[in-house]
């Protein structure tokens, strides 16, 4: 029987995850630090800001940059920089915008599942004070890690 903790059953493993040498120092001497709170909000879509301008709607969502502490991180040298998720957001009526953010790396996808606190993906609903009538995904070309959801108010001419 297989101890989930230890990792999957010996197998082709395509993930290109090939275990380090001398892992368990580098391991040892952060094992014990407290999991980043803020980076663990990003990754379910939790750390967010909402602008009201005067023909739009914008909900900044900041994604997660760090892969969580896990020893299979260091085991395996896997990076402790996430990519940024792929976004998408939909309009699930009038007043309400479905954000959904996924991870999108098959090295790092492996640990979702292994790791507490981090899901490959998250959702989120965001009620609106007014209906809209189009939204558009915007990276910031500075920072990856940062995506504006816009969302277009009726009346409003900036989207036509």
């Amino acid at each position: 029987m297989n101890d989930i903790a230890q990792g999957a059953p010996d197998r082709k493993d395509d993930s290109g995850w090939v275990e380090r040498e001398g892992w368990t120092e580098e391991w040892n001497q952060v094992k014990d630090a407290p999991e980043d709170q803020l980076e663990r909000n990003k990754r379910y879509g939790q750390v967010r800001q909402f602008f009201d301008e005067p023909s739009y709607y914008a909900l900044r969502v900041f994604l997660p940059k760090k892969t969580p502490s896990h020893r299979f991180v260091y085991q395996y040298g896997l990076s402790k920089t996430l990519p940024p998720y792929k976004v998408k957001a939909t309009l699930g009526s009038p007043t309400l915008v479905a954000i959904s953010g996924k991870l999108e790396d098959p090295s790092l996808e492996k640990l979702c599942g292994h790791v507490n606190s981090f899901p490959d993906r998250f959702s989120i609903e965001y009620p609106l004070p007014s209906e809209v009538k189009d939204i558009e995904i915007i990276y910031k070309k500075d920072d990856p890690y940062v995506v504006d959801v816009v969302a277009y108010k009726v009346g409003s001419s900036d989207s036509e």
